[in-house]
């Protein structure tokens, strides 16, 4: 579980130097009983799952929208040394 713990935290850090609309912010990753815990701002909006869940088949331009959100996101965390997990 060490190790695992050590890999959330430096993850949490890691996540705390994303700055953008779209990605939820880090402010700090502290350690509590033995295992990280991040401290992170509540979103403003919808997460992605609550965007997608009341519509069915969505039009090519919304699909592509929200495509480009997601892309936008994922260039923040990469220019900043972050890499998106599955």
């Amino acid at each position: 579980m060490r190790g695992l713990y050590e890999r959330l935290e430096r993850e949490g850090r890691a996540a705390a130097r994303i700055a953008h609309r779209n990605v939820v912010t880090v402010y700090d990753v502290v350690v509590a009983d033995g295992r990280p815990v991040d401290r992170h701002g509540a979103g403003a909006g919808l997460s992605l799952a609550e965007v997608l869940t009341p519509r069915g088949r969505w039009r090519r331009r919304g699909a592509a929208r929200i495509g480009a959100e997601v892309l936008a996101a994922l260039r923040a965390a990469h220019s900043v040394g972050v890499l998106h997990r599955m």
